[in-house]
């Protein structure tokens, strides 16, 4: 099936994606065809406003929406770019575009996510964007047994890789050919039954694939904000990568599984809804396991894959500099009980191998979120006990660091 859509010259030097939104592709490419962002004196200085290279005089972020034709009612959100780049539109007509890869022929293609809050959702799709800038669908990835939402997509090898739930909504990994046949590689990482899913995929300069896993949750704790997930899979809950040993904490939230008013279910970090823990309680680390970066090899995924770095709430997307260092951009925290952390930081880090980045006792600066400008207002804080005796509503840890084995995370490691 093709479609035609807003044609565009061509995309070489095309340095980096920008931003996929309202159904838009953008890139943003260096005014001067420079292959290197603007100078760290410029950077210093601050971001303005993007500005068309076209429409010297667009200097606010309704002149530069405007000057690439976006209507009024489009123009939230506003793409900012460092001065001496400009924004340039490839294709648009999308739905819920989620990430972008190329072939070894410089071919761009496209993941559409599917599912989404519409009373038809839209099937997830993969798009090829040909020369003259129509886009031909190369798989209906809900024909295919596919569970929505597909997120991260790479090219590889001649193959087409790509992040999403599986039938059991776990986080999964498949791969399709050319011709439209899909492997399911892997499955079973828990934490996507929740809010946090499986999401980008890249390949590594050694030629291993990594992919991202979200942490199941907002702090560690399947609370109110879990309401729809929990009731579909009520065993969902937070994973981790290593063994680790819980500090007791138990947040007393409102029973959503029951008819019964004033029901109360008791829930601590790590565990399913409903579950306390208990002081010196220990949680076994999993390799497919959440808040990750995972890495396997293509030639034996199953003997391969294993935790590259942990620790983390929510990452996005995968980066190498010149140099071969990891970057991870992540989504931060949310004021949402029983948990809530004042820290709506998200944060660009490097990656290192082996590393815990702290979630969900440290912030997105690496900071100890027991620090009072982390403390949410009390009423967000659910009543928490610890064997049964109540304590302050502060935020605590839920893990204890020491019987843990784990130092406190290298602040040097935030960008």
């Amino acid at each position: 099936m093709k479609e035609t859509r807003t044609k565009t010259g061509s995309l070489a030097g095309a340095v980096s994606i920008l931003a996929l939104m309202t159904g838009v592709a953008s890139f943003a490419i260096p005014a001067s065809a420079q292959t290197a962002p603007a100078p760290e004196a410029d950077q210093a200085q601050g971001e303005q406003n993007a500005a068309p290279a076209s429409d010297p005089t667009a200097t606010t972020p309704q002149d530069a929406a405007a000057a690439v034709g976006l209507s009024p009612s489009d123009r939230f959100p506003v793409i900012m770019l460092p001065s001496e780049y400009r924004i340039e539109k490839v294709v648009d007509g999308l739905t819920y575009p989620t990430s972008v890869t190329w072939d070894d022929q410089g071919r761009m293609y496209i993941a559409e996510a599917g599912g989404a809050f519409l009373e038809e959702p839209p099937p997830a799709r993969i798009l090829r964007v040909e020369e003259d800038g129509e886009l031909t669908e190369i798989a209906n990835l809900d024909e295919k047994g596919i569970t929505a939402s597909v997120t991260g997509l790479l090219w590889h090898d001649g193959l087409l890789y790509f992040t999403h739930r599986a039938e059991d909504l776990t986080g999964a990994v498949s791969r399709m050919t050319m011709d439209g046949e899909v492997t399911l590689l892997i499955s079973g990482i828990v934490d996507s039954q929740t809010d946090h899913q499986v999401n980008d995929i890249q390949v590594g300069p050694d030629g291993r694939l990594y992919f991202t896993s979200g942490a199941g949750g907002n702090s560690g704790v399947m609370g109110q904000d879990m309401i729809p997930f929990v009731v579909k899979n009520p065993d969902t809950h937070t994973t981790t990568c290593n063994d680790i040993v819980l500090t007791g904490r138990n947040f007393h939230i409102t029973n959503y599984l029951t008819d019964s008013p004033g029901d109360v279910a008791i829930t601590g970090a790590f565990v399913p809804f409903g579950t306390d823990t208990q002081p010196g309680q220990k949680i076994e680390g999993r390799t497919r396991c959440g808040g990750a970066i995972l890495v396997f090899d293509t030639e034996d995924i199953e003997g391969t894959l294993e935790p590259y770095a942990w620790g983390f709430r929510n990452v996005i997307g995968l980066a190498w500099g010149e140099d071969g260092e990891m970057y991870a951009t992540q989504n931060g925290y949310d004021q949402v009980p029983p948990r809530p952390i004042i820290d709506e930081y998200d944060p660009t880090y490097r990656v290192r191998e082996g590393a815990w980045y702290g979630w969900p006792d440290f912030s997105a600066a690496l900071e100890p979120v027991t620090d009072p400008k982390f403390q949410p207002p009390g009423q967000l804080h659910a009543p928490v006990s610890i064997s049964g005796e109540m304590q302050e509503r502060e935020l605590g840890f839920v893990i204890d660091h020491e019987a843990s084995g784990l130092e406190p995370p290298d602040k040097s490691l935030v960008l």
